[in-house]
Formats: C-alpha cells, sequence, structure tokens
C-alpha cells in the first residue's frame, strides 16, 4: 500500500512516549516540524532542477490524532484555488513515492541504496540528515506507519527505524576526529532569530551515543541531538528557544507543576533576551 500524504499517512507510537496513548503537545510539534523540514528537502532534491516548485505546495496539516492508540495523522493541506492542481498533484506523486522508498531503505538497513537514489553528496546528506531528525523526534520509543481498515482496525505497513547505527559515509564525507568533553556550559543560547544571554552558564551533559552526539539538560528536561557536535548544540539551542518562548506564552495556571517550574528556572536563568 503505497504512502500518500494526500490522503493522509498515519505514525503510531509505542513504548515509552506511547504507554498513556497520549503526546505531549511539544513533542507533538517537534514531530511535526521535522516531518516538514524532511518532505521540503525531499521536493527540494527531487524535483526543483527539473521544475519550478513552491515549497507551500508539500505543507502538512496534522488531520487527526487517535488518542485510544498514539496515532497521529498528516496530511498535505489543501491546493488553493487557482493553483495548477495537476502539476501539484504529480509533484506530491514524486514526494510520497521518495518519502515511501526512504522508509523502506532504513527500515531494512540498506543504507547503500541510498547512494542509488542521491549520487549527489550534498543531496544525500541533507536527506539523511533531516530523515534523521524526523525519525529520532519519537525519542527511543518504537513507531509504526499504519494504515486503518474501515476507519477502525489499525494495520502495520512499516517500521519507522531511528537512524541510530547509520554507515557515517553515506552521511558525511569523514567522521570527526573529536574526543568530546563530559559537559557543555553555554553562556549564551543563539539561534537564527534570537540570542539568550543567560545570567550562569547552563550545565549540560555531552555524550556521544553510537553515531550520534546528544546534549541534555535534565533540570529543563530538553535535548539536542546531530550527527556532528555543532548540530547538536543547534539542536540544543531550538529546543531551548522552543520551550522557552511556549512556556512564557502560556499562564501559570493552565500548567502542570513540573512545567511550571521549568518556567520559572528559564526565567531566573535568562538574564536578556537580543
Amino acid at each position: 500500500m503505497a504512502l500518500n500524504f494526500e490522503e493522509g499517512v498515519s505514525f503510531e507510537v509505542k513504548g515509552e512516549i506511547g504507554k498513556n496513548s497520549t503526546f505531549r503537545i511539544e513533542r507533538l510539534e517537534k514531530i511535526a516540524e521535522n516531518l516538514q523540514v524532511l518532505i521540503e528537502k525531499i521536493a527540494l532534491a527531487d524535483i526543483s532542477e527539473s521544475s519550478a516548485i513552491d515549497l507551500k505546495d508539500f505543507k502538512i496539516e496534522l488531520s487527526r490524532y487517535r488518542s485510544d492508540r498514539a496515532v497521529s495523522e498528516f496530511v498535505f493541506a489543501p491546493i488553493v484555488e487557482q493553483a495548477d492542481t495537476d502539476d501539484i498533484h504529480l509533484k506530491r506523486h514524486i514526494v510520497n513515492k521518495k518519502f515511501e522508498d526512504l522508509v523502506i531503505i532504513f527500515s531494512k538497513g540498506e543504507y547503500e541504496k541510498i547512494k542509488t537514489f542521491y549520487p549527489d553528496e550534498k543531496k544525500r546528506y541533507s536527506i539523511v540528515k533531516y530523515f534523521y531528525e524526523f525519525s529520532t523526534s519519537f525519542g527511543k520509543s518504537p513507531v509504526n506507519i499504519v494504515s486503518f481498515i474501515d476507519n477502525e482496525k489499525i494495520v502495520p505497513l512499516y517500521q519507522l527505524k531511528q537512524l541510530l547505527k547509520t554507515k557515517l559515509e553515506l552521511i558525511i564525507p569523514k567522521e570527526e576526529s573529536v574526543n568530546p568533553p563530559l559537559s557543555y556550559a553555554p553562556t549564551i543560547i543563539e539561534t537564527d532569530n534570537v540570542k539568550y544571554i543567560l545570567n550562569t552558564p547552563l550545565m549540560c551533559d555531552l555524550e556521544k551515543e553510537e553515531n550520534y552526539y546528544v546534549i541534555t539538560n535534565e533540570m529543563l528536561d530538553i535535548t539536542g541531538t546531530g550527527l556532528t557536535i555543532d548540530e547538536a548544540k543547534a539542536s540544543f539551542n531550538q529546543e531551548f528557544d522552543h520551550i522557552y518562548t511556549r512556556y512564557n506564552q502560556l499562564k501559570d495556571e493552565n500548567l502542570s507543576e513540573r512545567i511550571l517550574n521549568i518556567k520559572r528556572m528559564l526565567q531566573t536563568l535568562v538574564k536578556s533576551v537580543e
């Protein structure tokens, strides 16, 4: 059964995240954001050279969430009026097919095949990097891509495996020769759009697991991951910015005690925002 974002692609999460059949809002947002970026990268890699492309044609929306099974379904957003509908459907078909090809390759561990799909090293790096980001959005919980029979019975189609053991030569030219320190303590958290000046260094753990790097701060419940240390730092900074912005938008009375404590720690930690 072909995966088709025009009809809906559903992801069922099991394990630690899915055990209560619920998602934290921040987790669901991260999954959606990383899936959106991956789809756009596929479109750019497989369509843009031969045809004009508008990334708005590949925007996705959450169309359904099954709280009884922790299943989230994503679809392409409706096509705007006056658009070249046939052309957009054709381009979406290309992206659907390539997404499914990637799922099959990585679920079977057939990493060498990615070189056939993307001989160009830059394109291959981009696709694998963002597939990695999406596949790790679910934490360490098992994930199945599923379909529905009679809108009720759930049938597994593929297992979405995390790319924790992907061969590095498929992703980057050489593995960086790095011996990471045991800690990471930034005094400035910076993304493309904002800079947070901290009152004190933020003590974090920096570890290498398999072929990727992980930066964590348990106090704030923030984790950043990447295939290089710089990518892990960027991921951590983006997560910091996300929760700082998100938590300060919400009223204290609407927060759990844990989230409220994190919000207060963030407010104490951040000296200024530029």
